[in-house]
Protein backbone atom coordinates (compact mmCIF):
# COMPACT_ATOMS: atom_id res chain seq x y z
CA UNK A 1 0.00 0.00 0.00
CA UNK A 2 1.41 3.89 -0.95
CA UNK A 3 0.08 6.51 0.30
CA UNK A 4 1.71 10.01 -1.02
CA UNK A 5 0.69 13.68 1.69
CA UNK A 6 1.96 16.99 1.34
CA UNK A 7 2.68 17.99 4.76
CA UNK A 8 4.17 21.65 5.20
CA UNK A 9 5.86 22.22 2.07
CA UNK A 10 7.01 18.46 1.37
CA UNK A 11 5.97 15.70 -0.72
CA UNK A 12 5.71 12.96 1.99
CA UNK A 13 5.91 9.37 0.86
CA UNK A 14 5.05 5.95 3.10
CA UNK A 15 5.20 2.84 1.81
CA UNK A 16 4.18 -0.03 4.05
CA UNK A 17 2.54 -3.55 4.17
CA UNK A 18 -1.24 -3.83 4.84
CA UNK A 19 -0.92 -5.87 7.50
CA UNK A 20 1.51 -3.47 9.43
CA UNK A 21 -0.46 -0.22 10.80
CA UNK A 22 2.04 2.73 9.67
CA UNK A 23 2.49 5.41 12.47
CA UNK A 24 1.30 9.10 11.32
CA UNK A 25 3.96 11.63 10.59
CA UNK A 26 4.54 14.40 9.62
CA UNK A 27 7.18 17.15 7.91
CA UNK A 28 7.22 20.25 9.73
CA UNK A 29 8.99 23.61 7.86
CA UNK A 30 11.76 25.61 9.82
CA UNK A 31 11.45 28.89 9.32
CA UNK A 32 13.31 30.05 5.67
CA UNK A 33 16.96 29.02 6.21
CA UNK A 34 16.63 27.18 9.28
CA UNK A 35 18.34 24.12 9.72
CA UNK A 36 20.35 21.65 12.02
CA UNK A 37 16.97 21.41 14.98
CA UNK A 38 16.67 20.15 18.05
CA UNK A 39 13.09 20.37 19.55
CA UNK A 40 10.70 18.92 22.53
CA UNK A 41 7.48 19.19 23.92
CA UNK A 42 7.00 19.99 27.03
CA UNK A 43 4.59 19.41 29.57
CA UNK A 44 1.95 22.51 28.87
CA UNK A 45 2.37 20.33 25.09
CA UNK A 46 4.16 23.53 23.72
CA UNK A 47 6.47 22.46 21.19
CA UNK A 48 9.98 24.58 21.62
CA UNK A 49 12.33 24.79 18.86
CA UNK A 50 16.27 25.71 18.43
CA UNK A 51 17.74 25.45 14.83
CA UNK A 52 20.57 27.32 13.42
CA UNK A 53 20.23 30.19 10.85
CA UNK A 54 23.01 32.35 9.81
CA UNK A 55 25.38 32.06 12.36
CA UNK A 56 22.87 32.33 14.92
CA UNK A 57 21.08 29.92 17.19
CA UNK A 58 16.92 30.85 17.17
CA UNK A 59 14.21 29.78 19.19
CA UNK A 60 10.68 29.58 18.22
CA UNK A 61 7.66 27.36 19.60
CA UNK A 62 4.49 26.30 18.39
CA UNK A 63 0.88 25.71 20.55
CA UNK A 64 -0.38 23.64 17.60
CA UNK A 65 2.07 20.80 16.67
CA UNK A 66 3.63 22.90 14.71
CA UNK A 67 0.51 24.40 12.37
CA UNK A 68 2.37 27.90 13.60
CA UNK A 69 5.22 28.95 15.03
CA UNK A 70 5.97 32.33 17.05
CA UNK A 71 8.22 34.77 15.63
CA UNK A 72 11.67 33.30 16.26
CA UNK A 73 14.06 34.69 19.10
CA UNK A 74 18.06 34.44 18.91
CA UNK A 75 19.23 33.02 21.70
CA UNK A 76 23.22 33.56 21.30
CA UNK A 77 23.65 37.35 22.75
CA UNK A 78 26.47 37.77 20.64
CA UNK A 79 25.50 38.27 17.06
CA UNK A 80 26.84 35.69 14.45
CA UNK A 81 28.77 33.93 16.71
CA UNK A 82 27.43 30.51 16.36
CA UNK A 83 28.68 28.07 14.26
CA UNK A 84 26.74 25.02 12.46
CA UNK A 85 27.08 22.19 9.76
CA UNK A 86 26.66 18.75 9.69
CA UNK A 87 25.07 17.40 12.90
CA UNK A 88 26.63 20.73 14.74
CA UNK A 89 23.04 22.32 15.80
CA UNK A 90 22.18 23.69 19.22
CA UNK A 91 20.84 21.08 21.57
CA UNK A 92 17.70 21.96 23.76
CA UNK A 93 16.43 20.33 27.20
CA UNK A 94 13.69 21.06 29.44
CA UNK A 95 13.56 21.24 33.75
CA UNK A 96 10.44 20.08 35.23
CA UNK A 97 10.45 23.88 36.82
CA UNK A 98 9.60 24.80 32.98
CA UNK A 99 13.07 26.23 32.14
CA UNK A 100 14.67 26.04 28.44
CA UNK A 101 18.48 24.89 28.53
CA UNK A 102 20.45 24.88 24.93
CA UNK A 103 24.10 24.42 24.43
CA UNK A 104 25.80 25.45 20.78
CA UNK A 105 28.67 25.49 18.76
CA UNK A 106 30.55 29.16 18.79
CA UNK A 107 32.81 30.52 15.80
CA UNK A 108 36.08 31.45 17.76
CA UNK A 109 38.23 28.50 16.15
CA UNK A 110 36.99 30.17 12.50
CA UNK A 111 37.65 33.30 13.57
CA UNK A 112 41.03 32.55 14.75
CA UNK A 113 40.17 33.76 17.88
CA UNK A 114 42.49 32.27 20.98
CA UNK A 115 41.64 28.61 21.48
CA UNK A 116 40.17 29.84 25.29
CA UNK A 117 37.23 31.98 23.51
CA UNK A 118 36.38 28.21 22.21
CA UNK A 119 33.92 25.86 24.28
CA UNK A 120 31.08 25.01 24.87
CA UNK A 121 28.40 27.40 24.69
CA UNK A 122 24.91 27.39 27.13
CA UNK A 123 22.20 29.89 27.83
CA UNK A 124 18.75 29.04 30.06
CA UNK A 125 15.49 30.64 30.07
CA UNK A 126 13.63 30.88 33.14
CA UNK A 127 9.81 29.46 32.18
CA UNK A 128 7.91 32.39 31.31
CA UNK A 129 11.11 34.62 31.03
CA UNK A 130 14.03 35.50 28.28
CA UNK A 131 17.24 33.82 27.63
CA UNK A 132 19.89 34.92 29.99
CA UNK A 133 23.32 35.69 28.72
CA UNK A 134 25.35 32.78 27.16
CA UNK A 135 27.86 31.26 29.11
CA UNK A 136 30.92 28.96 28.86
CA UNK A 137 30.29 25.54 29.85
CA UNK A 138 33.71 24.30 28.55
CA UNK A 139 36.77 26.14 27.54
CA UNK A 140 38.85 24.91 24.47
CA UNK A 141 38.30 22.55 21.49
CA UNK A 142 34.78 21.12 22.24
CA UNK A 143 32.96 19.11 20.00
CA UNK A 144 29.66 16.82 20.19
CA UNK A 145 27.66 18.60 22.79
CA UNK A 146 24.20 17.70 23.80
CA UNK A 147 22.52 18.39 26.82
CA UNK A 148 19.76 16.65 29.42
CA UNK A 149 17.33 17.22 32.13
CA UNK A 150 15.36 15.70 34.69
CA UNK A 151 13.36 17.88 37.89
CA UNK A 152 15.86 20.71 38.96
CA UNK A 153 18.99 18.71 37.08
CA UNK A 154 20.61 19.70 33.76
CA UNK A 155 23.42 17.57 32.56
CA UNK A 156 25.62 18.94 29.38
CA UNK A 157 28.04 16.63 27.67
CA UNK A 158 30.94 17.07 24.67
CA UNK A 159 34.38 16.05 24.00
CA UNK A 160 37.49 16.99 22.40
CA UNK A 161 38.72 13.94 20.66
CA UNK A 162 41.12 13.09 23.60
CA UNK A 163 38.36 13.18 26.60
CA UNK A 164 34.48 13.17 26.99
CA UNK A 165 33.44 15.00 30.05
CA UNK A 166 29.93 16.27 31.79
CA UNK A 167 29.03 18.83 34.09
CA UNK A 168 25.57 18.50 35.87
CA UNK A 169 23.71 21.81 38.21
CA UNK A 170 21.42 20.53 40.41
CA UNK A 171 19.35 24.09 40.52
CA UNK A 172 18.43 24.28 36.73
CA UNK A 173 21.53 26.30 35.59
CA UNK A 174 22.30 28.64 38.09
CA UNK A 175 25.23 27.12 38.64
CA UNK A 176 27.55 23.81 37.60
CA UNK A 177 29.34 21.55 39.54
CA UNK A 178 33.05 20.45 38.46
CA UNK A 179 33.31 18.48 35.03
CA UNK A 180 33.56 14.14 35.27
CA UNK A 181 35.76 12.63 32.50
CA UNK A 182 33.37 9.61 31.16
CA UNK A 183 36.76 7.19 30.81
CA UNK A 184 36.49 6.98 27.09
CA UNK A 185 38.67 8.15 23.98
CA UNK A 186 35.93 9.92 21.74
CA UNK A 187 36.42 10.33 18.11
CA UNK A 188 37.06 12.76 17.33
CA UNK A 189 34.30 14.71 15.63
CA UNK A 190 31.35 12.66 16.40
CA UNK A 191 28.00 13.72 18.28
CA UNK A 192 26.85 12.30 21.59
CA UNK A 193 23.61 11.53 22.91
CA UNK A 194 22.04 12.16 26.73
CA UNK A 195 19.06 10.40 28.69
CA UNK A 196 19.15 11.46 32.65
CA UNK A 197 16.94 9.71 34.99
CA UNK A 198 17.15 8.73 38.92
CA UNK A 199 20.31 10.18 39.42
CA UNK A 200 22.11 8.48 36.52
CA UNK A 201 23.31 9.63 33.44
CA UNK A 202 23.54 8.13 30.10
CA UNK A 203 25.71 8.73 27.24
CA UNK A 204 26.04 7.27 24.17
CA UNK A 205 29.37 8.11 22.91
CA UNK A 206 31.88 6.66 19.69
CA UNK A 207 35.07 5.37 21.05
CA UNK A 208 37.98 5.33 18.45
CA UNK A 209 40.66 3.31 20.61
CA UNK A 210 43.23 1.53 18.44
CA UNK A 211 40.85 3.18 15.21
CA UNK A 212 38.21 0.86 16.11
CA UNK A 213 35.72 3.23 15.79
CA UNK A 214 32.28 1.49 18.11
CA UNK A 215 29.70 2.97 20.03
CA UNK A 216 29.43 3.02 23.89
CA UNK A 217 26.81 3.48 26.49
CA UNK A 218 28.39 5.24 29.35
CA UNK A 219 26.75 5.04 32.85
CA UNK A 220 27.76 7.93 35.09
CA UNK A 221 26.17 7.97 38.63
CA UNK A 222 25.62 12.03 38.53
CA UNK A 223 26.52 12.39 42.34
CA UNK A 224 29.37 10.06 43.00
CA UNK A 225 31.40 10.31 39.43
CA UNK A 226 31.18 6.22 38.82
CA UNK A 227 31.63 5.13 34.92
CA UNK A 228 30.58 2.03 33.50
CA UNK A 229 30.88 0.81 29.63
CA UNK A 230 28.68 -1.56 27.06
CA UNK A 231 29.76 -1.29 24.09
CA UNK A 232 26.46 -1.57 21.94
CA UNK A 233 28.55 -2.61 18.50
CA UNK A 234 28.74 -6.61 17.95
CA UNK A 235 31.44 -5.86 14.95
CA UNK A 236 34.12 -3.94 15.00
CA UNK A 237 33.96 -0.55 12.54
CA UNK A 238 38.07 -0.16 11.88
CA UNK A 239 38.64 2.87 10.00
CA UNK A 240 41.42 5.45 10.23
CA UNK A 241 39.31 8.31 10.01
CA UNK A 242 35.92 9.85 11.91
CA UNK A 243 33.01 9.24 10.40
CA UNK A 244 31.62 12.36 11.07
CA UNK A 245 28.22 10.97 12.49
CA UNK A 246 25.56 11.74 15.22
CA UNK A 247 23.78 9.08 17.60
CA UNK A 248 20.09 9.01 18.28
CA UNK A 249 18.96 7.83 21.99
CA UNK A 250 15.11 7.77 24.23
CA UNK A 251 14.35 6.02 26.58
CA UNK A 252 11.08 3.91 28.12
CA UNK A 253 11.01 2.92 31.70
CA UNK A 254 14.13 1.07 32.61
CA UNK A 255 14.91 0.47 28.55
CA UNK A 256 16.94 2.95 26.51
CA UNK A 257 16.90 3.05 22.55
CA UNK A 258 19.90 3.77 20.75
CA UNK A 259 20.67 4.38 16.92
CA UNK A 260 23.56 5.22 14.91
CA UNK A 261 25.59 4.75 12.25
CA UNK A 262 28.15 1.50 11.42
CA UNK A 263 29.81 1.29 8.20
CA UNK A 264 27.52 3.19 6.54
CA UNK A 265 24.16 1.49 7.92
CA UNK A 266 21.98 2.93 10.53
CA UNK A 267 21.82 0.57 13.35
CA UNK A 268 19.02 0.17 15.92
CA UNK A 269 19.93 -1.09 19.70
CA UNK A 270 17.57 -1.77 23.45
CA UNK A 271 19.57 -1.43 26.37
CA UNK A 272 18.30 -3.01 29.33
CA UNK A 273 19.73 -0.90 32.40
CA UNK A 274 18.56 -3.07 35.04
CA UNK A 275 20.71 -5.95 33.59
CA UNK A 276 23.12 -3.70 31.57
CA UNK A 277 22.79 -5.36 28.62
CA UNK A 278 22.18 -4.60 24.61
CA UNK A 279 20.46 -6.57 22.09
CA UNK A 280 21.96 -7.52 19.05
CA UNK A 281 22.01 -4.05 16.93
CA UNK A 282 18.72 -4.30 14.00
CA UNK A 283 19.90 -2.58 10.56
CA UNK A 284 17.45 0.11 10.17
CA UNK A 285 18.92 0.79 6.71
CA UNK A 286 22.32 0.26 4.45
CA UNK A 287 22.75 3.97 4.26
CA UNK A 288 22.16 7.00 5.78
CA UNK A 289 23.53 9.64 8.74
CA UNK A 290 22.39 11.58 11.37
CA UNK A 291 19.62 9.07 13.25
CA UNK A 292 17.52 9.72 15.81
CA UNK A 293 14.92 7.77 17.73
CA UNK A 294 11.30 9.10 18.90
CA UNK A 295 8.73 6.62 21.14
CA UNK A 296 5.48 6.68 20.57
CA UNK A 297 2.47 4.46 23.05
CA UNK A 298 3.18 1.37 20.55
CA UNK A 299 6.03 2.17 18.31
CA UNK A 300 9.55 3.58 17.63
CA UNK A 301 10.43 5.67 14.49
CA UNK A 302 13.98 6.10 13.79
CA UNK A 303 14.57 9.04 10.91
CA UNK A 304 17.94 9.73 9.45
CA UNK A 305 19.17 11.79 6.45
CA UNK A 306 20.29 9.94 3.49
CA UNK A 307 21.89 12.47 0.80
CA UNK A 308 19.19 15.40 1.48
CA UNK A 309 16.41 12.77 2.15
CA UNK A 310 14.65 12.47 5.14
CA UNK A 311 13.89 9.11 5.73
CA UNK A 312 12.33 7.01 8.15
CA UNK A 313 11.73 3.72 9.62
CA UNK A 314 8.75 2.36 12.12
CA UNK A 315 9.12 -0.58 14.91
CA UNK A 316 7.01 -2.43 17.10
CA UNK A 317 8.25 -1.44 20.33
CA UNK A 318 8.52 -4.49 21.91
CA UNK A 319 9.97 -6.95 18.96
CA UNK A 320 11.13 -4.26 17.05
CA UNK A 321 9.54 -5.44 14.07
CA UNK A 322 9.61 -3.25 11.09
CA UNK A 323 6.25 -1.11 10.58
CA UNK A 324 5.78 1.73 8.05
CA UNK A 325 8.45 3.62 6.32
CA UNK A 326 8.41 6.74 4.58
CA UNK A 327 10.55 9.35 3.23
CA UNK A 328 10.81 12.90 2.25
CA UNK A 329 12.93 15.58 0.09
CA UNK A 330 14.39 18.37 2.13
CA UNK A 331 16.78 21.22 1.46
CA UNK A 332 19.76 19.93 3.33
CA UNK A 333 21.46 16.78 4.51
CA UNK A 334 22.19 18.34 8.03
CA UNK A 335 20.75 16.51 11.07
CA UNK A 336 17.01 16.33 11.62
CA UNK A 337 14.98 16.48 14.62
CA UNK A 338 11.86 15.05 16.32
CA UNK A 339 9.04 14.78 18.60
CA UNK A 340 5.83 12.96 19.58
CA UNK A 341 2.95 15.30 19.61
CA UNK A 342 -0.05 14.44 22.03
CA UNK A 343 -2.07 12.56 19.67
CA UNK A 344 0.77 10.24 18.97
CA UNK A 345 1.64 11.97 15.61
CA UNK A 346 5.58 11.53 15.03
CA UNK A 347 6.52 15.21 14.21
CA UNK A 348 9.80 15.55 11.93
CA UNK A 349 11.93 18.79 11.50
CA UNK A 350 14.47 18.10 8.76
Amino acid sequence: MLVVAVAAGFIVTEAFAPAAPSPAVRVLALPAGGTMPSALIDRERVLHVVYYADQNVLYTSSRDSGATFAAPVRVNDRDRFALGGLFRGPEIAAADDGSLHVVWYNRAWELKLPISDQGTMYARRPAGGEFEPSRYLSRGPADGLSIAAERMRVVAAWQTGEVARIVRSDDTGTSFVPEIDLQTLPCECCDTALDVTGGMTYIAVRDRTRDDRDMYLVAVDTDNGTVRRLRLDTKTWHIAGCPMSSVGMTRDGRELFVSWEHDGSILLARVDLDRWEASTPVTVSDSGKYPLVLRGADALLVAWKDGTRLRWQAFERDSLKRLGKGSAATASGNRPAGVVAADGTYLLLP
